[in-house]
């Protein structure tokens, strides 16, 4: 097979598309090794308008303001504001996209953000050149409409959910393949029990209490302060590991509160970004996390149910369906509540077990290898 450069696109309007370009990028090294990634944000580099519009609005809108979302989201879904955002983002993007794709002369294009699909493809034909694109839907249930505007670039979909929504809107099935969602290669499956002991020695948690797990993705998780003055209210007997990402907010109101509670101080221990959520999770028995799709799909290949306290509207919503109608997870919104649901499931183990026998039934697999390979060797259905 010739020499491959895979250009990849996406936008950070969160973590998951620039992650899941980055997975994948390495899946597609490890599998074929004669191959080159070029990882592409699909805005020109530095601070501009824009940028601040795109990343910061999205984190404003859904974190800091949440009650605003649900209202930008259902506006995005008519089919004229989502043309004019297109042209918009096609006038912003285009000449940056002609720039990278003449720099880097790929012989393949993947597009990991809804708002790139239509500007990478003009942008290809409007070079005159004939580079395969291919599109990664990275919402794996509830798929805005945005994914399916152009109806003649190959696409991965995470669920039949997501396959039956892009034939709803016009797609041929021939255009669509559905794998298993793309996961980061660490997360196909539990650690040994030996190693996770091992993990517990060197984190100081020891095997004679539960530890729960509150984590949330690059931001945090919402409201995990109040839960974890919740849980102690409760005198929950456990150790709580405490994820605050690159909120440095939130992780200063969680340690204010460990440091003025003598009893959370001897159990919790708190963390601002982390490289080692592999090891954290695995050494969990019970996770409390938001409902992004990557997260609530690393746990359940770890084996363990994800009770998700916060989603965002619209985007999130199938994720949290998958876990209620599976009955693998539970979706609580309260931080009281949540903390009776953790005393409770501490107080019932067989009922959190029966959870777990249920995510193994479904054998859940990681389908980043997959997606590596259909990338390299998928062709377009019309040659």
């Amino acid at each position: 097979m010739a020499k491959q450069k895979i250009l990849y696109c996406f936008f950070k309007t969160g973590g998951g598309h620039f992650f899941s370009a980055k997975a994948l990028a390495r899946a597609v090294e490890q599998t074929y090794p004669d191959t080159e990634s070029v990882l592409v944000d699909g805005l020109p580099d530095g601070p501009s308008f824009w940028r601040t519009f795109l990343e910061d609005g999205y984190r404003f809108a859904v974190q800091d303001w949440p009650f605003l979302w649900p209202l930008l989201y259902n506006i995005s879904r008519l089919r004229p504001v989502r043309f004019f955002q297109l042209l918009n983002i096609d006038n912003i993007c285009s000449r940056h996209l002609q720039e990278q794709i003449l720099r880097h002369q790929p012989t393949r294009i993947v597009v990991l953000h809804f708002l790139l699909v239509r500007p990478v493809v003009k942008a290809v034909r409007r070079l005159g050149l004939d580079i395969p694109v291919r599109e990664v839907v990275t919402d794996p249930f509830t798929v805005h409409p945005f994914w399916w505007h152009h109806r003649n670039v190959p696409a991965a979909v995470f669920s039949e959910r997501a396959r039956n929504d892009a034939i709803k809107h016009g797609w041929k099935p021939e255009y669509l393949t559905v794998f298993p969602i793309m996961l980061r290669p660490e997360f196909s499956g539990p650690l040994p029990p030996e190693q996770i002991s091992q993990k517990r020695q060197q984190f100081n948690l020891g095997n004679d209490k539960p530890v729960i797990l509150l984590a949330g993705g690059g931001d945090g998780l919402p409201d995990a302060d109040k839960l974890l003055a919740e849980c102690d209210r409760l005198g929950l007997d456990a150790r709580f590991l405490v994820v605050c990402g690159k909120n440095e907010k939130l992780r200063a109101v969680v340690q204010k509160l460990v440091d003025q509670n003598p009893r959370l101080t001897e159990r919790t221990q708190v963390f601002g970004f982390v490289d080692f959520m592999f090891d954290l999770m695995n050494m969990a028995d019970i996770i409390v996390t938001k409902g992004g799709p990557a997260t609530i799909m690393e746990i359940l290949l770890i084996g363990k149910p994800p009770l998700v306290i916060n989603y965002i509207y619209g985007q999130e919503q199938g994720n949290v369906d998958f876990l209620l109608e599976h009955r693998i997870g539970t979706y609580i919104p309260s931080p009281r509540k949540m903390a009776l649901e953790l005393k409770k499931l501490l107080d019932n183990p067989a009922e959190l077990t029966a959870m777990v026998d249920r995510i193994r039934k479904l054998n859940l697999t990681n389908g980043t290898p997959e997606v590596a390979r259909w990338v390299i060797e998928s062709r377009d259905p019309k040659s």
